[in-house]
């Protein structure tokens, strides 16, 4: 028995020492490195315990990201999740159910860049078709991209039709389980 454990150790250990290697000792040595106040260019690096803890968490610029990253999430996963449900059931009652569940995955096969130009140019305040079409209605052209007010919401947009369609497939495949 336990030469089953040692053979089974000795499989084991090239994977465990790589994990070591390349995450855990990054892992450490980064928070190692964050205890210390290090300029690149002048004196070697002073220990000073936490202070850049607390130079961190006192920066307005940190709470402003740490907000922007729960409106982001909660603004991307639930209107994902409900409008893949709602999709999933749509396309559970129709007749060419293929082309539509092909036509809501197809954007998660695009590659992040590839459907971040497209939306680049989609949001484009003079050239785009977003701002034609609210020009229709007399919207005055804007910077999707450009403004703070605006840019969340339009990368927000741009999340959720790449998402939807993954989690359609999911709840469509759940579905049709269930029926």
């Amino acid at each position: 028995m336990k030469t089953k454990y040692f053979t089974v150790f000795i499989y084991l250990l090239p994977s465990l020492i790589f994990l070591g290697i390349f995450t855990y000792y990054p892992i450490f040595d980064a928070f190692r490195l964050s205890l210390y106040k290090a300029d690149p260019f002048t004196r070697p690096p002073v220990f000073q315990w936490f202070q850049n803890y607390i130079d961190f968490f006192h920066n307005p610029t940190f709470w402003e990201v740490i907000t922007n990253n729960i409106v982001f999430a909660v603004a991307t996963i639930f209107p994902t999740m409900i409008l893949a449900l709602v999709f999933a059931i749509l396309i559970n009652e129709i007749k060419y159910k293929s082309f539509f569940t092909l036509s809501l995955f197809y954007p998660l096969l695009i590659p992040y860049a590839a459907a971040a130009m497209v939306w680049v140019f989609m949001y484009d305040p003079s050239l785009g078709p977003i701002n034609k079409f609210l020009s229709i209605f007399g919207v005055p052209e804007i910077g999707w991209l450009g403004d703070r007010r605006y840019s969340l919401w339009a990368i927000i947009i741009m999340t959720i039709w790449k998402n939807v369609g993954y989690y359609m497939l999911i709840y469509l495949a759940g579905l049709q389980n269930i029926l």
